[in-house]
């Protein structure tokens, strides 16, 4: 791989590491410093999700207009800015006096809002910065770096947690992230499509036509329906891991974010493997051999129990086979993606992509707080695990189509 592509990698690699930093502290703080419910924790993770989808609505076409690199560094540099707000709101002894779940809420949702439209910019440039046929080997390794931020994160969080403390742990995110953003000043600069004028009409072309051009081609249609569930479903179950690991099932802060550590080995098999699979074999078999897995690994996750060093390790092997499957699954479908929509709406098709599984996550968030508080948590995971088998199942039915090139990059 070239030398820009490579500090693209760099910069993503880093930011992600502070993307994964704040997922697992952003329910910790919520549980362990505020004391929320089960279904202030669920609204933590919809609000969170609810600001991607504003994002891709509006960010897919504006950003496929702009300089790709500076979309990257001023989202990484502002929400270094936002995170500052917690340990800044924490910074006495009476922390969890001055934090509250509102500051907490917001602070969430404009990180999360901004690291989607870095991600938008950095999908739409990745085809600019490699061949076309080496698309499907560039994405086997952003998701494998990816992946490796999976693993420094929550290992960086168990080691923060254990000498200092929470707010801390936020501050030392937010530095990440300033790091990201100085990082990607070296990408070269990016040749941007001359400016449409801003009127009301191109506004509303811009936001309908990654849903045309969605429809029209019917492998990308029929994967992303399965994406869609899976993510609501993959919200679901995220938004209760934290209540029912640490606080049900008594597994301390920092164990658990180490688990995550452990699991994100899983994810860089899964990328790495995918890279060469997204090439060979059909997007049903990748996507629908992925959710059987997740069935699988939910269903176990949903049963823990015993002692808190035995739950944490059977949870870590979950989340490691969890990581493979959303491995296969990213790389199959970003691959699909890129080769068979233009260069230059990539951005827009990607946005609309980002705001339906936003949208979705995010109501799968509010959904497991709320099944969570009703049904009890342990119940919900277990109906997510069978949800998962089922998709898989039907997968393999409604999707027809071979993983290659059915477009060229214009």
């Amino acid at each position: 791989m070239n030398r820009q592509f490579l500090s693209l990698l760099w910069g993503e690699t880093v930011a992600a590491t502070g993307a994964r930093i704040a997922l697992t502290l952003m329910p910790l703080i919520a549980v362990s410093l505020l004391h929320a419910s089960t279904e202030a924790v669920g609204l933590l993770f919809a609000t969170g999700l609810a600001a991607p989808a504003l994002f891709g609505i509006f960010g897919g076409g504006v950003i496929d207009r702009l300089a790709k690199r500076r979309v990257m560094v001023v989202a990484y540099a502002v929400t270094a800015l936002a995170l500052a707000l917690v340990p800044m709101a924490g910074a006495g002894a009476g922390a969890s006096d001055q934090l509250s779940l509102g500051l907490l809420i917001a602070v969430n949702s404009v990180g999360a809002g901004l690291v989607a439209a870095a991600e938008i910019a950095q999908t739409s440039a990745l085809p600019q910065l490699v061949a076309i046929d080496a698309l499907a080997a560039a994405n086997g390794r952003v998701s494998a770096c990816m992946a490796l931020a999976g693993i420094a994160a929550p290992g960086l969080v168990a080691l923060v947690l254990a000498t200092l403390n929470l707010s801390a742990a936020m501050a030392i995110d937010a530095l990440i992230f300033a790091v990201a953003a100085a990082l990607l000043m070296r990408l070269p600069r990016l040749a941007a499509p001359a400016p449409e004028p801003s009127t009301m009409q191109s506004m509303t072309a811009r936001l309908t036509e990654g849903l045309r051009m969605l429809s029209a081609d019917a492998l990308l249609a029929s994967a992303l329906r399965v994406m869609i569930a899976a993510r609501g479903l993959a919200a679901l179950c995220l938004s209760l891991e934290a209540v029912f690991i640490v606080r049900h099932l008594g597994v301390p802060a920092s164990w658990f974010a180490l688990a995550f550590a452990i699991g994100g080995v899983g994810g860089i098999i899964g990328s790495i493997a995918a890279g060469v699979l997204a090439t060979r074999l059909s997007l049903q078999s990748l996507l629908g051999g992925a959710l059987l897995v997740m069935g699988g690994a939910r269903g176990a996750m949903s049963v823990l129990g015993g002692g808190p060093e035995s739950v944490a390790l059977e949870f870590a092997a979950c989340l490691l086979v969890l990581g493979l499957a959303g491995g296969l699954m990213n790389v199959g479908f970003m691959t699909a993606l890129q080769t068979r929509m233009p260069t230059a709406s990539i951005g827009r098709v990607f946005g609309t992509i980002s705001t339906i599984n936003a949208a979705a996550m995010s109501l799968g968030a509010l959904a497991g707080g709320l099944l969570g508080a009703s049904l009890g948590v342990r119940a919900t995971l277990m109906l997510a695990g069978c949800g998962f088998l089922i998709l898989g199942m039907v997968c393999r039915i409604a999707m027809k189509g071979r993983v290659r090139p059915s477009v060229t990059s214009s």
